[in-house]
């Protein structure tokens, strides 16, 4: 899937330049996003081996053993460590299975009770706030492909659980509880005595979420204006058809769409976590004449802006509402062509760059008589990203135009989430 695109077609941008010496010179910009998505099934064998059919439980010495497992590959936009598309709990193995021409991997006998031959495990879970124990959770353990994803048990009234566990190297402990923290550790199992782990779960705090926009347009006007990163200036309300997927990824994986008409509020907990937001608007424009096609109409939802950060919430800083700042490339209603969609001024890096016209008074000097543009006295007009190369200097009708340039290590820090 390659954006932008009209129907199977791409084109880069192209530009044409005269050069001394040289002539016309022509530049194309390949400016894609483009997303592989595929599976990959890896299969080792042991010819060696017995075979085992945990099915019909029957055992065949030196037959052959095959172990497979399936991964994804997975390239989102062409960003470099970034991902603002599929988050992760979306992963759906049946699609690396089907890329495979499988419809399941086999079954094992990970899970079954007679493979569970380790010294006793006790794992203990406690409230990290108050140090009770936690009681009814269940306790998980996975090696591998989710084939071998077991059920352990789940913790007593005391929040302990002991029991006996498969031999994995390098397994995976887990928890799935609403209320706090997944529980996600590595642990082997295979000779060891008989251990106990304590763990401490923090619970999660429900907040109440709000979401503002924040303009570009008039942040890099602020930011050529005041040399200042503050959002203040810029910070504005959604529209009414105008919503924020809200995505985090860390130590909980998050997702929220604002505003839910029916949940406003979302669980958080402390922790480093990749933060998306996704802005999207209802967009209308009609056919648009480019210089190497057409453009058809189009009436419908548009990704309008985002944020990309990281997150690292501390425990203490939690409140009960929390505040999501997301960067708005333009406003829905004032797009008319297909060309105000196509000039972001947000890169796909998060950098900023941006294109100033500023309009200024034309005066006339007193000693010769002769009109001049006063650059001192100038009003603001327009700001647009600088794909089309809107803006020139312009002496006939004193018109000033401005380069802004913002990187995203600069301006990051000033967009985090607040709580209130």
């Amino acid at each position: 899937n390659i954006k932008p695109s009209s129907g199977d077609s791409i084109e880069p941008d192209s530009f044409k330049q005269k050069v001394p010496l040289v002539g016309t010179m022509c530049v194309f910009d390949y400016a894609y996003k483009y997303t592989i998505d595929h599976g990959v099934l890896v299969e080792i064998e042991d010819d060696k081996s017995a075979m085992i059919d945990p099915v019909g439980l029957v055992y065949f010495n030196e037959q052959g053993y095959r172990f497979q497992y399936a991964i994804d590959n997975y390239l989102c936009g062409n960003q470099n460590r970034l991902c603002t598309g599929r988050p992760s709990y979306a992963f759906d193995p049946s699609n690396v299975l089907e890329a495979a021409n499988m419809t399941e991997l086999p079954q094992t006998m990970f899970c079954d009770k007679n493979q569970r031959t380790s010294s006793d495990i006790t794992i203990k879970l406690s409230d990290s706030d108050t140090g009770l124990g936690l009681s009814d959770i269940d306790i998980k353990y996975m090696c591998g492909s989710y084939v071998n994803d077991c059920f352990i048990g789940r913790t007593d009234e005391n929040g302990i659980l002991k029991s006996k566990f498969p031999k994995c190297i390098n397994g995976r402990l887990y928890t799935v509880e609403n209320n706090y923290i997944d529980l996600d550790e590595a642990l082997t199992v295979y000779n060891e005595p008989e251990r106990t782990f304590s763990f401490g779960l923090e619970p999660k705090k429900e907040v109440d979420v709000d979401v503002k926009k924040i303009d570009l347009k008039a942040y890099v006007k602020n930011y050529h204006k005041t040399n200042s990163f503050s959002i203040d200036s810029s910070v504005v309300d959604l529209k009414e058809d105008e919503h924020v997927d809200i995505t985090l990824n860390g130590p909980n994986s998050v997702f929220h769409r604002h505003p839910e008409f029916f949940n406003r509020k979302m669980d958080i907990s402390s922790g480093l976590y990749n933060l998306g937001l996704n802005l999207y608007g209802k967009v209308s424009f009609g056919e648009t004449e480019l210089y190497n096609g057409t453009v058809q109409k189009f009436d419908g939802v548009w990704s309008i802006g985002k944020t990309d950060i990281k997150w690292d919430i501390k425990k203490q800083e939690i409140k009960d509402k929390v505040m999501f700042f997301v960067m708005s490339n333009f406003d829905s209603n004032d797009v008319e062509t297909f060309t105000d969609v196509n000039d972001d001024i947000m890169g796909l890096n998060g950098n900023l760059s941006a294109e100033l016209l500023y309009k200024c008074v034309r005066k006339i000097n007193k000693s010769t008589g002769r009109q001049f543009c006063d650059y001192d006295e100038c009003s603001f007009v327009d700001a647009d990203g600088v794909n089309n190369i809107d803006f020139k200097d312009n002496t006939n009708n004193c018109e000033k135009a401005y380069l802004v340039e913002i990187n995203k290590e600069s301006y990051e820090n000033f967009i985090r989430p607040r709580f209130e």
